[in-house]
């Protein structure tokens, strides 16, 4: 082996290990970065959960300062913004969050909850559909996409995509409420009681939703006297 080889290798050796060195310490910066990003974006998580929605947005905003690629601090922003009314706001985040990762299917699903807000049925529908073609199971977004279609008067697909809520979870209450809804605007008075008696047998239901229940049944025996008479 020629000097000159030998020096070149040693110095491919030394260049490799300075740059592994180098690569190194950028990693852990990076790490740095993204762990006091995650702290403020949990710290507005906990002002949030304390309806302090002025705080939250402060700390996202800080998180998404330290580390505009923190997908989880711009849906959270969104989040408090649908949670203020701020529609329009919360469009924009959850657009943001899209854009860095579109293979998430919350950011989808809460984009799809914006635009029905805002009447945009069709671009809800869009977004429900992309992130169950993400998660095929996930309840709650077939509930709230069967929820548009029952919103336009299409009862039938609504009807289908409640029970395909339910299939994926037999207990989700909402959605037993919400397949009640469309067999009451089908006047199929029978099927939409088999519903309502589902949430009451369902333990630990939230009392908001029993209630509900309770007003479905006595809005069924009011119709069922108006049919007698």
């Amino acid at each position: 082996m020629s000097k000159h080889l030998v020096i070149f290798l040693l110095f491919l050796l030394i260049t490799c290990n300075l740059g592994f060195a180098e690569s190194k310490e950028i990693e852990q910066e990076e790490t740095k970065v993204w762990q006091e990003a995650v702290k403020h974006n949990n710290l507005g998580n906990t002002y949030e959960e304390q309806g302090d929605f002025e705080g939250a947005i402060a700390e996202y905003k800080k998180a998404i300062e330290i580390d505009p690629t923190l997908v989880m601090a711009y849906s959270n922003l969104g989040n408090v913004y649908y949670k203020r009314g701020m529609i329009g706001k919360a469009i924009e985040y959850f657009k943001k969050a899209i854009e860095i990762d579109n293979s998430l299917p919350y950011c989808h699903s809460n984009l799809g909850n914006a635009y029905y807000q805002i009447g945009d049925y069709a671009q809800a529908i869009r977004e429900y559909r992309i992130a169950l073609s993400l998660d095929p199971n996930l309840a709650y977004v077939y509930n709230n996409l069967a929820d548009v279609y029952l919103h336009k008067g299409k009862k039938e697909l609504a009807i289908k995509y409640f029970k395909k809520a339910i299939s994926l979870d037999a207990k989700f209450a909402l959605a037993h409420l919400n397949l009640a809804e469309a067999y009451m605007a089908e006047g199929k008075l029978r099927w939409a009681k088999r519903e309502y008696l589902r949430v009451l047998r369902m333990r630990d239901t939230a009392e908001v939703y029993r209630e509900k229940a309770k007003k479905g049944l006595e809005e069924i025996r009011k119709r069922l006297r108006e049919r007698e008479e």
